[in-house]
């Protein structure tokens, strides 16, 4: 169960030069504001990954899912970067609460090669580079995303068979990302 609003929009088709992309080399730079706790962003990488319970997306059994966040990565958007240079766009943009931006949404995914299970997966995250913290977080841009099971599961609940190999995904997803601005193009034009 969803606890927020949900839209579907139809994105025109742009072009694109994507067939000679390179994966940036991963590095870590300054933000802009040095006064943060901590002023530095990484490009293709993250500072450290948190599982947590997210307080937005429920599973089928009423409790609450748990989400990864990858703190300090460049851009709040790279879980949702990540899914859309293998699986395309996504499948619809819901609601968070406290989330400035939409929350993108892909509905039946295959994730893993070697099995069958098929995913919803929710990638989001927050970034601030005014250096206005959350409540209780030290860092002003992470990258996050939350999995749930076909069956209403969730994926990356400590005792998850998948949670491990999910989490190995967007490590070497983040780090794989490449320099095509195609997904920002979709990205940036929802409201």
């Amino acid at each position: 169960m969803v606890l927020s609003c949900s839209s579907t929009r139809q994105i025109q088709e742009q072009t694109f030069n994507c067939t000679q992309t390179k994966i940036n080399i991963p590095r870590v730079v300054h933000a802009a504001n040095a006064k943060l706790h901590y002023p530095f962003m990484h490009i293709n990488g993250f500072k450290n990954c948190e599982v947590m319970p997210t307080k937005n997306l429920k599973t089928a059994d009423g409790s609450w899912a748990h989400k990864a966040r990858f703190n300090a990565t460049y851009a709040a958007s790279y879980t949702g970067k990540v899914l859309f240079e293998r699986f395309g766009i996504w499948t619809e943009t819901i609601r968070f609460k406290g989330y400035h931006r939409p929350v993108l949404v892909w509905r039946d995914l295959k994730l893993f090669e070697d099995s069958h299970q098929k995913f919803s997966v929710y990638a989001f995250g927050h970034e601030d580079s005014n250096g206005r913290y959350k409540k209780n977080e030290l860092f002003t841009i992470y990258s996050e995303v939350a999995v749930i099971t076909d069956r209403g599961d969730d994926a990356l609940h400590k005792r998850s068979p998948f949670r491990k190999k999910i989490l190995t995904y967007f490590f070497d997803g983040i780090a794989k990302i490449n320099d095509c601005n195609k997904f920002y193009a979709y990205y940036w034009d929802l409201k």
